[in-house]
């Protein structure tokens, strides 16, 4: 998974294994955090985790896919890719 930013001249790019991210851990901060934040109705460890497992076995073959693309108005930009 690569995270890149873009913030004036200053320029960001990130690999991080997916491993490290889609993991029961992280899973269980996000549906806490979803939870907290009420949004939507209430979502279970579980079904994050088996998000997690579907976006990694995805990965394999939509390498490169963007999954978040975001532009401020100053002309910041984030992506994220698989």
């Amino acid at each position: 998974m690569r995270v890149r930013i873009r913030h004036g001249k200053l320029r960001i790019g990130i690999r991080l294994p997916a491993g490290w991210l889609l993991n029961r851990f992280t899973a269980g901060i996000a549906a806490r955090a979803m939870n907290e934040s009420r949004v939507g109705e209430v979502v279970t460890a579980e079904q994050v985790s088996e998000f997690f497992r579907r976006v990694k076995s995805v990965r394999e073959e939509f390498r490169g896919l963007t999954i978040v693309e975001a532009v401020s108005a100053s002309g910041d930009r984030v992506h994220i890719t698989l």
